[in-house]
C-alpha cells in the first residue's frame, strides 16, 4: 500500500506535444493538448504514447480526461471544473458541469496511485494543497473525495429530483412547486435520482451515512420548469456520481380522460428490461404511490385504492398499457422511471446498482432495507380469514374438495391468531403515532418558531391515533376465541343446522377481520401521507430538514414488513385476496 501511495502518477506539460495515456481496468487517462470538447477523435487520434505507471513524471499540470466506454470526465485548468459526458457508441453527450471549489481555484491536477481504482486524479488549489481526489470506475461512476466543509455542485437541467425509498413511497421534488429565490432541501436517504430534461438521461448520486446535506435550485430563467443545479455537502466523505444514458429512459405524460374504463396503449415503450415504475397521485386516498408495471393484465384487490380495481399499468408485449376507473380517477401526471434492472438481461446500470457498486452490496441492502420491503407472513399457509372460513364452511357442508377435519380445526385456531396479529399491527401504528407526538412536542419546545411548519405533521399524527380509536372493533380477542372454539365444537357435531350456526360465527369473524384489515391499510396510507408531508416541510430550511428526516426515518420503520393488506412495493396482484 505504501509503495502504491508513494507512486505519484502525474502528467507534466514538459512531456511535449504527444498525447500521453495510461490505462487500468477499463479506464484510460488522457493528457490532452487542450480541453476536451466532446470530440471522441481527440481521445483516440492515433498519436497517443502509452505510459507505464512507473514512467510518469511526479510534477504535473495539464488538461486531463478520464475515459471509459460509458463516460468521459474532463478537467481543464482554464476554469477548474469537471465536465461529465456520457457516451453511447460514437456519440458523446455533455451531461453536467461539476464544481468542486471556487471557480478557477483548482489550478493543478496530477495522477496518483489509488488502491481502489488503480489511479485517480488529485486536484490542487493555487496554494499547492490537494483539495479533492476524483476517480472514474469502468462502469462510469465517478468517485469524489474531499474534506469536511466542502460541496459538490452538479450543474445540470433536471426536470425532477427523486429521493427513492423502497419502503413507503418515493419522494418527488418538482421545480414547479419549489421556490425560485432559495434552494429546496432534500432528505438524505443516501441517494438522489435526477430525471434530466430530454428524457434520455438520469443522474444518480449516492453517498454513505453521515451528515450530508442535499439541496436543489430552480433555474430562474426557465419559468420554474427545471432545477438548474444540485448541491451536496459531502461532510468529509466520498460521494459517487454518474449519468445513465438511453433514449426514453424516463417518461411523463398527463393522465387523460380516455384512460378511464379502457385498456389503453400509450406511446412510450420500455427501452430495455427493468423493473419499471409508474407513479401517480391517488386522488381517493390523497397520496402518491409508485406501482411496478406487471407482465399481464390483472385485477387489484384494494390495497392501494379501496375496493376492487383494475391494476393500473402493465406490459402487453412491447405495448405499455394503462387503465383507470371513473370511481377512482387519477390526477396530474403519470411518471415512469426505474430504480433497478434485471442484471442478467442487459448491461444497463440502475440507481440501485450504482449504490451497490459504490458502497457495496451489504451496505446497500441495509440502507435501502431490502428485508423491510418483504411482506409479513402471518401464517405459514398464507390464508387470510376470508379464505380460512370458506374452507371451514366447505368442510361442514360436506363439499367433495373440502379439507379434512384436522385441517379445519387448525384453521379455526388460526382465525383467532390472524385477527390477533392484525390487531397487534394496528397497535404498532398507534404507538408510532404516540411516539411521533412526543418527538414533535420536543422539537417545538426547543424551536417554537417551527410551530406553523410542523402543524400539518401534527395533524396527520393525530389523525392516525383518531383512526385507531374510532375504527378498531369493540370485539375483544377473548370473544373471537369463544367464536372459534364454538366453530370447532360444531364441526365435530352432527346437529342438523350446524352449517347455519357455523356460517353465523364465521361471518362474525370475517366482519372483525375485514374491519381490521381495512384499518391496517388506512393507517399505512396515512403514514405515507405523513412521509410526503415531511419531505415538503423539510425542503424549506436546514432546521426543518433535520426534523423532516427524523419523521421520514420513523415512517419508514413502521411501514417496513407490511401485512398483506398494506401498500407494498413488491406486491403481486391476486384474483383471490384471501389466498396467499
Amino acid at each position: 500500500m505504501q509503495t502504491q501511495i508513494a507512486m505519484l502518477l502525474t502528467f507534466w506539460a514538459a512531456l511535449g506535444a504527444d498525447h500521453h495515456v495510461v490505462t487500468h481496468d477499463g479506464v484510460t487517462a488522457h493528457m490532452l493538448r487542450g480541453p476536451f470538447s466532446g470530440q471522441l477523435a481527440s481521445l483516440g487520434d492515433g498519436a497517443s504514447t502509452p505510459l507505464a505507471l512507473d514512467q510518469l513524471s511526479h510534477e504535473a499540470v495539464g488538461c486531463l480526461a478520464l475515459e471509459t466506454d460509458r463516460a468521459i470526465v474532463a478537467w481543464s485548468p482554464d476554469n477548474g471544473t469537471l465536465t461529465f459526458w456520457t457516451r453511447r457508441g460514437e456519440r458523446s453527450t455533455r451531461r453536467a458541469e461539476l464544481v468542486l471549489s471556487e471557480p478557477g481555484s483548482l489550478a493543478r491536477a496530477r495522477l496518483i496511485a489509488d488502491n481502489r481504482h488503480g489511479f485517480a486524479v488529485e486536484l490542487y488549489g493555487p496554494e499547492g494543497i490537494p483539495r479533492q481526489v476524483v476517480a472514474l470506475a469502468r462502469s462510469g461512476i465517478l468517485e469524489i473525495r474531499q474534506g469536511a466543509g466542502q460541496t459538490v455542485v452538479v450543474r445540470s437541467p433536471l426536470r425532477y429530483a427523486l429521493v427513492p425509498s423502497l419502503i413507503g413511497t418515493d419522494l418527488l421534488f418538482d421545480p414547479q412547486s419549489s421556490p425560485t429565490d432559495k434552494p429546496a432541501y432534500l432528505p438524505s436517504l443516501n441517494m438522489v435520482v435526477g430525471l434530466q430534461e430530454g428524457h434520455d438521461g438520469v443522474f444518480v448520486a449516492v453517498w454513505p451515512p453521515g451528515e450530508q446535506v442535499v439541496r436543489v435550485q430552480v433555474a430562474k430563467d426557465g419559468g420554474g420548469q427545471a432545477f438548474e443545479s444540485l448541491a451536496l455537502d459531502t461532510a468529509g466523505q466520498s460521494c459517487y456520481l454518474t449519468f445513465l444514458d438511453h433514449p426514453g429512459i424516463w417518461h411523463e405524460e398527463p393522465l387523460r380522460a380516455e384512460y378511464l374504463e379502457t385498456h389503453t396503449a400509450i406511446t412510450w415503450q420500455r427501452p430495455f428490461e427493468a423493473r419499471w415504475i409508474g407513479r401517480f397521485f391517488i386522488d381517493s386516498d390523497n397520496y402518491n404511490f409508485p406501482f411496478y408495471f406487471i407482465a399481464e393484465k390483472q385485477k387489484l384487490w384494494g390495497r392501494y385504492i379501496r375496493g376492487w380495481f383494475e391494476y393500473p399499468m402493465w406490459f402487453d408485449g412491447q405495448q405499455t398499457m394503462v387503465h383507470f376507473e371513473k370511481k377512482f380517477p387519477p390526477q396530474g401526471t403519470l411518471l415512469i422511471y426505474y430504480l433497478d434492472t434485471y442484471r442478467d438481461t442487459g448491461d444497463m446500470l440502475a440507481p440501485v446498482t450504482v449504490m451497490q457498486e459504490s458502497l457495496g452490496a451489504d451496505e446497500t441492502a441495509r440502507l435501502l432495507d431490502f428485508e423491510g420491503t418483504n411482506a409479513q407472513v402471518l401464517l405459514s399457509h398464507g390464508n387470510a380469514v376470508c379464505a380460512m372460513t370458506a374452507h371451514i364452511e366447505s368442510h361442514v357442508a360436506g363439499e367433495p374438495d373440502a379439507p379434512p377435519q384436522t385441517e379445519v380445526l387448525q384453521y379455526a385456531d388460526d382465525v383467532t391468531t390472524f385477527i390477533s396479529l392484525i390487531r397487534e399491527r394496528v397497535f404498532q401504528f398507534d404507538q408510532f403515532a404516540a411516539d411521533m407526538q412526543k418527538m414533535l412536542k420536543s422539537e417545538l419546545d426547543g424551536q417554537p418558531a417551527l410551530s406553523d411548519a410542523l402543524q400539518s405533521a401534527n395533524d396527520i399524527t393525530t389523525e392516525i391515533r383518531d383512526i385507531v380509536q374510532s375504527d378498531l372493533p369493540d370485539t375483544s380477542l377473548e370473544e373471537v376465541g369463544a367464536w372459534t372454539d364454538e366453530i370447532k365444537r360444531l364441526t365435530a357435531s352432527d346437529i342438523e343446522n350446524r352449517l347455519v350456526l357455523v356460517k353465523e360465527l364465521t361471518q362474525k369473524c370475517r366482519s372483525v377481520a375485514g374491519t381490521q384489515d381495512d384499518l391496517a391499510r388506512n393507517l399505512s396510507v396515512v403514514t405515507i401521507q405523513l412521509m410526503e408531508e415531511a419531505a415538503r416541510l423539510g425542503s424549506a430550511s436546514p432546521e426543518q430538514l433535520r426534523v423532516a428526516e427524523q419523521i421520514i426515518a420513523r415512517c419508514r420503520q413502521v411501514l417496513r414488513k407490511p401485512t398483506w393488506w398494506e401498500p407494498n412495493r413488491k406486491y403481486a396482484p391476486k384474483s383471490n385476496p384471501g389466498v396467499h
